[in-house]
């Protein structure tokens, strides 16, 4: 569902540079879209949060994993203070749903805003209950592919304090972004070369390592290709 989710910051980039015409349907697809991504989201977040509450921690080298509920939120609430933002000068004095009486483009400036607001926190607080998951095992982690998670995701909270910083002209908020801007770089450059070392010393992308290898205790009928060229299947349970 990621692919929907940046739909509206991508939006959000490119409607400032479309005509009149093209930037109005961009905006509509783009909120849209999101909302699709978002309520697939909600779904899944209830799945997530069930697991959490009955189930114990992921095992420490995969916590890194927890992180990708941070973008959903991230994302969505970046999109909807972008884009709300951006209203004004998309819609302008053009006249929506038949309302005359208001300036359409101001009025979904500040409900996109809002909205954004009632939405980053939630963010945030994944953020929070993923960090203390990570250090709670940190002593106990190796390099898997999920440790990417602690760069994706945090990128849309990232964007979203942003937004949130420059709608409430905020230096205080701009200046823990800065500070977020830093760490998200910081930690692509610390994946970046765990992961070319783990590859390098043979501890992902070989047999046996990866997240797809088989797992202990499966039964069922294990196919070998013998010697005659016949296929001989073998009871390994």
């Amino acid at each position: 569902i990621y692919p929907l989710l940046v739909v509206g910051p991508l939006a959000q980039t490119i409607v400032p540079y479309q005509p009149h015409y093209a930037a109005v349907k961009i905006w509509f697809g783009a909120i849209m879209l999101q909302g699709a991504g978002w309520c697939v989201a909600l779904m899944m977040y209830a799945m997530y949060t069930q697991r959490l509450m009955v189930s114990a921690l992921p095992d420490p080298p995969t916590r890194p994993g927890m992180f990708v509920s941070v973008g959903p939120a991230g994302y969505t609430a970046h999109a909807l203070i972008s884009l709300g933002r951006q209203a004004p000068k998309v819609f302008g004095d053009t006249e929506l749903f038949g309302i005359t009486s208001l300036p359409m483009g101001d009025v979904i400036k500040v409900i996109g805003i809002l909205a954004g607001f009632f939405v980053i926190l939630f963010s945030f607080w994944f953020f929070c209950v993923s960090l203390v998951s990570v250090l709670a095992g940190i002593k106990k982690m190796s390099f898997t592919l999920n440790w990417w998670a602690f760069v994706f995701p945090n990128a849309g909270l990232t964007l979203a304090s942003i937004q949130t910083g420059t709608a409430l002209e905020s230096a205080s908020i701009n200046g823990v972004c800065s500070a977020l801007t830093v760490g998200l770089v910081i930690m692509w450059i610390v994946c970046a070369f765990a992961n070319i070392r783990a590859v390098w010393i043979g501890e992902i992308m070989w047999p046996g390592k990866d997240e797809d290898k088989t797992d202990n205790g499966i039964s069922g009928e294990h196919i070998l290709y013998n010697e005659a060229t016949e296929l001989r299947a073998l009871d390994y349970s």
